[in-house]
């Protein structure tokens, strides 16, 4: 179970760092990039994107993205099985909330770009 959580978090940061590099021309650096990216795609950067992740969502997704580092870093060994519990718990809550401000996302980057999905 450890190993869903970490990968589902991995996953969103591709996407989050995709946003970065190709929209945002910038990563962020150092040794807490990681949670530096995830605070980025919380900005609304105007003429350039829409915010990725509303701060709720962000703020979910930092418990799991500390979770990821514990995992990584330790290989699992004390971890403790509560707070595996609580993740997988919250999980489905964050995936909708991840899911539609991704979809927002999208449909304001549309609105942006002048895209019409609907003709």
């Amino acid at each position: 179970m450890e190993t869903y959580l970490h990968d589902y978090y991995s996953c969103l940061e591709k996407i989050f760092i995709h946003v970065a590099v190709d929209i945002d021309n910038t990563l962020p650096k150092g040794e807490d990039w990681h949670k530096k990216l995830l605070q980025q795609m919380t900005w609304d950067i105007k003429d350039a994107r829409p915010s990725v992740l509303s701060k709720t969502t962000a703020s979910k997704l930092n418990d799991l993205r500390g979770f990821r580092h514990v995992f990584r870093n330790i290989y699992g060994f004390n971890i403790h099985p509560e707070k595996i519990i609580k993740a997988l718990n919250n999980l489905s809550e964050i995936s909708l909330n991840v899911k539609s401000d991704i979809n927002m996302f999208i449909d304001k980057m549309d609105c942006l770009l002048g895209v019409n999905l609907n003709n």
